[in-house]
């Protein structure tokens, strides 16, 4: 616990936060860490596989090559396909209820 309070302080320096009120910064450090620590490393495969696939369309749509409903498609099979949990969540096409 003595580690989160000086990660927090440092946190909270960083972001121009006094340190008496690094309550919320450890809140938050707290909460990241027990997500990070519950991945499993299957999951962390699937989230790196749907990120390097998506970064590619990604830059296909930034060059032109596909169209926005086409990335839309592409993201949307790629999300069932991986079921990443974070790339989910940030997807403008997020799967619900599957």
């Amino acid at each position: 616990m003595a580690l989160l309070v000086l990660i927090a302080e440092i946190l909270s320096l960083r972001m121009g936060m006094h340190t008496e009120s690094i309550a919320a910064t450890l809140v938050i450090l707290q909460t990241v860490l027990k997500v990070v620590i519950a991945v499993t490393e299957k999951e962390f495969e699937t989230e790196k596989k749907y990120q390097t696939v998506m970064a590619i369309f990604r830059s296909m749509l930034k060059n032109g090559l596909i169209t926005q409903q086409e990335y839309a498609e592409i993201d949307t099979k790629m999300l069932k396909k991986y079921r990443p949990l974070l790339g989910s969540i940030f997807s403008q096409n997020a799967l619900i209820n599957t």
